[in-house]
């Protein structure tokens, strides 16, 4: 139940131990409703819905309803409006994609976000949530194409770099197992943990099958959270040092093969 609440409304009512861990990990926001969640879900329901459909404006219509319930459902989480709109105006801008790019798109969702409530400029979520789309979007491409792993693991380093100072004002450390535990993780919870919750919201008598899953996620985030080998501790970063450092990522990232 807690699993269901958690990945399903982005309510975290997980242990405070296992909570712990995670944030030492630095994979707490694997349990926040992302992308990766609006994604696998967006998926599923068009798997269902071609086996209902043929044609595709019913579906994305469904979809797009769907998606605007879940808006309201998950108390207009930062994360969760950015990745649902991303979803909906790639619906409505598809006839016009020569037009609007998924720049353009992330650009107008932004303005409209911070137009309703400015405020919302100065949220952690706000910042990571959009400026990790916003790389992942312009310089992610650059990135030589290669298999689903390397690939994996290139997006992985890229967001750890591009969040790290965030990461450290918030922490005040660092933890160099975050570069293999967020890739790791993040298969597991889009192959699994996602999908499990969802057949288990649907068919709850499956549950006792499938905790093994949830309890290996446990057991092997509980004993990683314990090395402590791997972890620096930082100070925090004054405005300047946050300047230089995404300088020299900017130029980092104009030269993508250096990665």
């Amino acid at each position: 139940g807690d699993y269901l609440v958690t990945l399903l409304l982005g309510d975290n009512t997980l242990d405070d131990e296992l909570n712990n861990h995670l944030s030492i990990l630095g994979i707490s926001h694997l349990l926040a409703i992302s992308g990766l969640h609006i994604t696998i879900l967006v998926n599923l329901f068009v798997k269902l819905l071609d086996k209902l459909f043929y044609f595709e404006k019913p579906k994305e219509i469904i979809i797009t309803i769907f998606l605007l319930i879940y808006i309201v459902i998950t108390n207009f989480s930062t994360s969760v409006v950015r990745a649902a709109l991303m979803v909906i105006l790639k619906f409505y801008f598809k006839s016009k994609k020569d037009l609007f790019t998924k720049l353009d798109i992330l650009s107008i969702i932004t303005i409209c976000v911070l137009l309703t409530n400015p405020k919302t400029f100065f949220l952690i979520s706000f910042e990571l949530s959009y400026l990790i789309s916003f790389i992942m979007i312009t310089f992610v491409p650059m990135l030589k194409k290669s298999n689903i792993i390397i690939n994996s693991l290139k997006i992985s380093l890229v967001a750890f770099m591009v969040s790290l100072p965030i990461v450290i004002n918030i922490n005040f450390e660092l933890n160099l197992l975050t570069l293999l535990a967020s890739p790791l993780y993040s298969f597991y919870f889009e192959l699994l943990l996602i999908p499990l919750a969802v057949i288990i919201l649907f068919f709850p008598f499956c549950e006792k099958h499938m905790l093994i899953f949830f309890d290996l996620f446990e057991k092997s985030i509980s004993y990683l959270g314990e090395i402590r080998l791997f972890t620096f501790i930082f100070g925090k970063l004054n405005s300047f040092e946050v300047l230089i450092y995404y300088l020299l990522l900017f130029l980092l990232f104009m030269f993508p093969s250096i990665i």
